[in-house]
């Protein structure tokens, strides 16, 4: 019975390990996600201008 017990508990240790490096990457991906949208989104663009010489 011991060793099902510590069988549990290193089970369980392992999936809370996986369980925090997966949330901690996928909250590092929406961090940078809204990053590169409040960029887009405050970005002033300035259209390319044609230039025609005279001739």
């Amino acid at each position: 019975m011991e060793i099902s017990k510590k069988m549990k508990e290193a089970k369980k240790g392992w999936i809370e390990e996986h369980y925090n490096n997966i949330d901690k990457r996928l909250f590092q991906e929406a961090l940078r996600m809204a990053k590169i949208t409040l960029k887009t989104l405050t970005k002033t663009s300035q259209l390319k201008a044609s230039v025609i010489a005279d001739a």
